[in-house]
């Protein structure tokens, strides 16, 4: 089983221009915003990111994707994270499905999840293992 997944890294302004348009307009811009030349459309962005009190949390930490569909992963932390399948580092399938590797700080990955079958699959930070979510297929 292969997972796709691809590292990219911009500068701060760069991420912040992207961040600011998926904020305002995610319906038109998830078709045409890509990394590589295939023709899979976002279905889903992931923000790595600080809740209200400055707990470093994944936003949405719930996620509902068909298979197949791709997933952007920001990272608007200051410190490397990643996103990983499984409930935590003890988990025994934990980074079997998917597993990015470290995100930089203000870097982002992409994640078409064609590896994965109806049902839920937690996910969580490798390097922030409290940094979780769930993902349902």
């Amino acid at each position: 089983m292969s997972t796709r997944v691809q590292t990219f890294v911009y500068s701060a302004a760069a991420l912040m221009l992207l961040s600011t348009l998926l904020m305002i307009n995610i319906p038109t811009l998830r078709a045409t915003i890509h990394s590589d030349i295939d023709s899979t459309p976002i279905a889903e962005v992931v923000t790595i990111t600080k809740d209200l009190q400055g707990k470093t949390v994944f936003s949405p930490q719930n996620l509902t994707i068909k298979t197949g569909d791709e997933i952007l992963i920001l990272n608007n932390s200051t410190t490397p994270h990643s996103f990983r399948n499984g409930v935590g580092p003890d988990d025994p399938v934990a980074g079997k499905l998917f597993d990015t590797g470290d995100v930089a700080p203000k870097g982002f990955v992409e994640y078409v999840a064609s590896n994965l079958q109806p049902g839920s699959y937690p996910f969580f930070s490798a390097s922030d293992p409290s940094v979780k979510g769930i993902i349902v297929v």
